[in-house]
């Protein structure tokens, strides 16, 4: 009986260890069961968090796309526009002065065909436009080498070449003349002074290029820019305390005659011929007696033109009437000048509309009026401000 109860109590032993282990086992499986469905719960709420979070960036990065691709396009299109005035900006003055070379080259064409009224407008229109190109580059900030040299060279036409030919070509179509001289060696006009009319012709366009050269070569227009009155970097100097520094100034003077007045006196027989008020009282070109020049005056004009722009004589110069390098004549910061200026400007405008020759002809005479004022002024009292320069250095 003992060993019959030893051995029931054993089994049942063994009964509550076996039912300890499944149980054991049977709470490590749920709890494993429940340890990997919360890891698989944490993991689908991450990933649904994640692709929320990816979908919610991918929104939020199309928006800012769509919003920077609106910006950057209005900044292309800014950038764009901007980059057109910049274009214009730099474009005005040479487009000026490929005007210039266009009324030259008009000239010429007008001459051939015997127009000589519209060709002295047209040469004169050149030489305002070859005035306004550099003052357009410095009000626009837009000076630069390439302008100058495309001036130098459009200068050499306008005024170098186009005038010979319309002179040439004027000349021609004036009735011959004959003189004592010519008569006793048996010379006409078509033999030995044609040649000499076209030798003028070809005087007066090398000697503009030699000019121009010259002035190129040393370096003139820096010079004069150097000498303005300068006070402080800040502070700039009075308007009429600068023209007056400039007067005194030598290296502001041109030297010879500049190439558009050039320009302008080898056209001031036709000019002249042109004109209706002074031929009325003077005598036509080519009549008997009559002063005014004909073929023999206009190659003698020709020449002298051409000695005046290759000599050193010092003539006045426009640049005289800035107040600093870069300012420019469409610039004022005086209101006096800034009201002087354009009222000038339409006084001459009206005058040439009305009368255009008698206003051509009256510039002429003023600029050869100022070649005698601009040798005292250079001789007198701008070499007697440089002596006293020196002698506050030593």
């Amino acid at each position: 009986m003992l060993k019959q109860s030893t051995q029931d109590e054993l089994q049942k032993s063994a009964s509550l260890i076996t039912t300890g282990k499944e149980q054991r086992k049977g709470a490590l499986s749920s709890r494993w069961y429940c340890i990997t469905e919360l890891k698989r719960r944490r993991a689908a709420n991450s990933i649904q968090y994640c692709s929320g979070s990816i979908s919610t960036a991918i929104k939020t990065a199309a928006d800012t796309r769509r919003v920077q691709g609106g910006s950057f396009a209005w900044q292309a299109q800014s950038s764009s526009a901007m980059g057109i005035v910049k274009a214009l900006k730099w474009a005005a003055p040479s487009v000026l002065t490929i005007g210039a070379l266009v009324c030259g080259l008009t000239a010429v064409r007008l001459s051939a065909e015997g127009n000589f009224g519209g060709c002295v407008q047209c040469i004169f229109c050149a030489c305002l436009l070859d005035g306004l190109d550099g003052h357009t580059a410095r009000a626009l900030g837009t000076s630069s080498a390439f302008g100058f040299e495309l001036d130098s060279l459009c200068d050499l036409a306008n005024f170098g070449v186009c005038p010979a030919l319309v002179v040439h070509f004027w000349m021609r179509s004036l009735p011959e003349e004959t003189s004592n001289l010519a008569q006793l060696i048996g010379c006409s006009f078509e033999g030995c002074g044609a040649s000499l009319e076209w030798a003028a012709c070809c005087c007066h366009a090398g000697c503009c290029a030699l000019r121009l050269a010259r002035f190129n070569v040393q370096g003139h227009a820096e010079q004069m820019d150097n000498q303005h009155l300068t006070i402080s970097k800040i502070q700039k100097p009075p308007v009429s305390s600068a023209i007056v520094h400039n007067m005194l100034q030598r290296k502001m003077y041109f030297e010879g005659l500049p190439a558009p007045m050039g320009a302008a006196w080898a056209m001031f027989p036709i000019t002249l011929s042109l004109s209706s008020k002074l031929t009325a009282s003077l005598g036509a070109v080519g009549e008997a007696g009559a002063w005014a020049v004909g073929r023999r005056g206009a190659a003698a004009t020709l020449f002298v033109t051409a000695l005046l722009m290759v000599s050193s004589l010092p003539t006045l110069s426009s640049k005289m009437l800035k107040p600093e390098s870069d300012s420019s004549h469409f610039q004022s910061r005086n209101k006096m000048y800034a009201i002087l200026k354009p009222l000038m400007a339409g006084a001459v405008l009206l005058a040439v509309w009305g009368y255009p020759f008698e206003t051509f002809l009256t510039l002429v005479v003023l600029h050869a009026i100022s070649l005698p004022a601009g040798l005292v002024l250079f001789y007198g009292m701008a070499t007697a401000a440089l002596q006293t320069r020196r002698g506050k250095m030593k």
